[in-house]
């Protein structure tokens, strides 16, 4: 059953929107070599494809009532396919734009502490003891060391 015309697709898609496991089954061996494909051209990556294909079949079972079964389900999951890899692509560019947004912030707060632990310990009374062997005076607790 590699082929449309190995099967009635509006037979299937009855017994799919009834929930029917096998007839999900069918239309998944038909179609995903092909969704594969599509999606190896628009990511450029098999490990996105794969997890792209997966969640375009997740979403034909979850929405298995919105199926028209008068049109052919391909075009159907190329369309989900298609909008969930562009929906990747928007959540890498926002991703990049929130973390460049965020970044100097981050930077910026922790160089504040930084500075402010600093100042804290440039503050503190230095207690001083006799050192034995060389009678200097030493610091008796150490700072801290950068």
């Amino acid at each position: 059953m590699n082929r449309i015309r190995d099967f009635d697709e509006t037979e299937l898609l009855v017994k799919l929107q009834q929930g029917d496991h096998k007839a999900f089954e069918s239309i998944y061996d038909v179609h995903q070599s092909r969704i594969t494909a599509h999606l190896m051209r628009l990511l450029k990556s098999e490990e996105l494809a794969k997890k792209v294909v997966q969640d375009t079949f997740f979403a034909l079972w979850e929405h298995r009532d919105w199926v028209e079964i008068d049109k052919p389900v391909g075009a159907y999951l190329y369309r989900i396919a298609t909008n969930k890899s562009y929906n990747l692509f928007k959540r890498a560019i926002l991703d990049e734009k929130l973390w460049a947004y965020l970044y100097p912030a981050i930077e910026a707060g922790y160089d504040h502490i930084e500075t402010q632990l600093l100042n804290k310990e440039k503050r503190k009374p230095t207690v001083y003891t006799r050192n034995n062997s060389r009678d200097a005076r030493t610091p008796a607790s150490g700072l801290l060391s950068l």
